[in-house]
Parts: C-alpha cells; sequence; structure tokens
C-alpha cells in the first residue's frame, strides 16, 4: 500500500514521530519545522528540521503554518498523512482538507480526558499516575477527533517533569510503531 507524510511540529514529540516515521519507511516528503526565531515562548523547542536534513528529507521553517504559502505548499505536495505534532498553532481547515487521508495529532493523555492545552501539568496536578498518550485525527473540534490508537506511561509521584517527558517519549516511539504498521497495512481503525 502506497503511503507517504509531512511532519509539521517544533517539539521532542514532532522530532520523535518524524524519527518513527523513517525507521518505519513511510516516505516524508517534507518537514515544516518552526523556525528558531519565533521559538522563544516554545517549551522544550526542537529544530526538526535539522533532523530532516540529516535524512535528505526537505524541510523549510515557518512563523505561522496557516500562512497562505504553507497552504499552498502542502496542497501542492497532495500527501496521503500530514502530521502536526508538536505546535501550538491550531491547524486550520486549509490544512486539515490538504491530506488525502487525514490530519494526525497527537496529545500526551488519554483523549478525551484532558484535551486542551497544559495537559500534562493537569494530570501532575489531579494525581494521575497511570497516563496514556494518544494519535488522533485532527478534526476541526480541539482534540476532538476519532482514536487512532493509545498507548500507557507512569506519572510516579516523585517523577520530575524530564522523567515524566522520558516515559511519555518512549510511550510515543511504541505508540507510532504500531499505529505506522497498521498504516502500512491498511488497517486503521479509528475510534470515534
Amino acid at each position: 500500500m502506497r503511503i507517504n507524510a509531512i511532519v509539521i511540529g517544533s517539539v521532542v514529540s514532532s522530532r520523535i514521530v518524524l524519527e518513527e516515521l523513517i525507521r518505519a519507511g513511510i516516505p516524508v516528503l517534507k518537514v515544516f519545522s518552526l523556525d528558531e526565531q519565533y521559538s522563544g515562548n516554545v517549551s522544550g523547542y526542537d529544530p526538526i528540521h535539522k533532523t530532516a536534513e540529516q535524512h535528505g528529507i526537505p524541510a523549510s521553517t515557518f512563523q505561522k503554518i496557516n500562512d497562505p504559502a504553507c497552504g499552498e505548499e502542502l496542497e501542492r505536495l497532495s500527501a496521503e498523512y500530514i502530521f502536526v505534532v508538536g505546535l501550538s498553532q491550531i491547524a486550520g481547515s486549509r490544512i486539515i482538507r490538504a491530506a488525502k487521508k487525514g490530519v494526525i495529532g497527537f496529545h500526551p493523555t488519554a483523549l478525551p480526558r484532558y484535551r486542551g492545552r497544559a495537559a500534562m501539568v493537569w494530570q501532575v496536578l489531579l494525581g494521575v499516575t497511570d497516563a496514556k498518550c494518544t494519535l488522533f485525527f485532527i478534526d476541526e473540534g480541539m482534540d476532538s477527533g476519532p482514536i487512532l490508537g493509545q498507548e500507557p506511561y507512569r506519572i510516579g509521584e516523585e517523577d520530575y517533569a524530564s522523567d515524566i517527558e522520558k516515559s511519555l517519549c518512549n510511550a510515543l516511539r511504541k505508540l507510532c510503531r504500531r499505529v505506522f504498521g497498521e498504516m502500512k497495512a491498511g488497517a486503521l481503525h479509528p475510534e470515534a
């Protein structure tokens, strides 16, 4: 089954998705990376365009992903899937329509619980210990599209932010491997 992807992002989870697409042998047509000069307010910024360049994948940087020039290029590339991961900007309808099979996002919680921003902080404040991360289809709502898969991870009572991030990143890698395998087999089963 022929599939390909585009990755849009700005943090470590964006890089993990890119690395796992490469590992799975899913062609990445292009990477759109938040420009470093606009990353001042981005916690954990990761210049994913550098990872793309190391693997010979075309990449460009942006300030606002919903700018007309980005939309035109996304439409022209005509990817099967567009991954919008680790970006504080909401993907507009033009981006959502640009993917043939769907736009996929990542959330560090067991959606639909803890939708929206600061999800990790809320889990810690609420004492969540058995957490799950989610890959899902992005729709016009906020973290509300059909779920492609979830992977558990643990938040220990004594964990620091770096401990939680490590557990979350390990869970994301496992989740990507499972979901990307289903993609390649044409066996995705989104759950509403």
